[in-house]
């Protein structure tokens, strides 16, 4: 099976240009969906406003140049070959603070008989989130995580959320979380966790800000520790306060 496999990588990437977005006309558009699961929510730095998460970002497209017959190599549907051997998609966390654009591993894509690509690197992501307090500690923030090409408009690829595996094949309109994976955090509650794409109509379909795929992170705060610490010994002495204006004056 080695063997055949190996026959059929060197087939297949005879001749291949990773460099060369894979649409038959340069007219084309080439569609790319986009799925995040999160693994961990981290922290949330609210001094310096920063939303540091673990996720998996699951990004797919088809390239028709790496297309293949199942009957003319032993049966073989799926091959596993390194990232960096194929054209990627550029997809990058816009909103990210620390400079840091990329995944935390390359790991191998999955190459199906009929070009579909399938890659699910993990990450690290350190993104921006604008820290609202006037509810302190009974408080929700609301963060973002905003994806997008680095260089391709949406002329050359168009973002999409990605379609859910199972009938009736759904859009998937949420940050997924991973039961077995996700760690719950000490400090904050995920209650909502909606996605959708934007388009920005102030920009052209030419500008790289025109489409963006958001998922949004909505999380409350576990007042327990402020509840216990400080809201109840203040209301505690403010009560004994009052009380002494009851007591007799001798």
């Amino acid at each position: 099976h080695c063997k055949e496999e190996g026959e059929l990588i060197d087939k297949l990437f005879k001749g291949y240009n990773k460099n060369i977005r894979p649409v038959k006309h340069p007219e084309d558009k080439l569609d790319v969906d986009i799925k995040l699961t999160l693994t961990n929510l981290i922290s949330l730095n609210e001094k310096e406003e920063t939303l540091t998460t673990n996720v998996w970002i699951q990004i797919q497209w088809v390239d028709y140049r790496l297309m293949w017959n199942t009957s003319d190599h032993h049966g073989i549907d799926t091959i596993r070959v390194p990232c960096n051997n194929v054209w990627l998609p550029d997809i990058v966390l816009e909103n990210n603070i620390d400079g840091k654009f990329d995944v935390a591993y390359y790991a191998n894509v999955l190459l199906y008989n009929n070009g579909g690509i399938f890659w699910l690197p993990p990450a690290i992501y350190r993104s921006t989130c604008s820290i609202e307090i006037t509810y302190f500690p009974f408080d929700y923030q609301n963060c973002t995580l905003a994806f997008r090409s680095q260089t391709y408009s949406a002329n050359e690829v168009v973002l999409h959320l990605a379609l859910d595996d199972t009938p009736p094949n759904v859009m998937i309109e949420w940050v997924d979380i991973d039961p077995q994976a996700f760690t719950e955090n000490g400090e904050w509650a995920i209650v909502h966790r909606p996605a959708r794409k934007m388009i920005y109509e102030r920009y052209t379909p030419d500008d790289l800000e025109y489409q963006e795929i958001l998922f949004n992170i909505v999380i409350q705060r576990k007042p327990l520790f402020y509840v216990i610490n400080i809201i109840l010994p203040c209301s505690l002495i403010s009560s004994l306060v009052v009380l002494a204006y009851f007591l007799p004056a001798q």
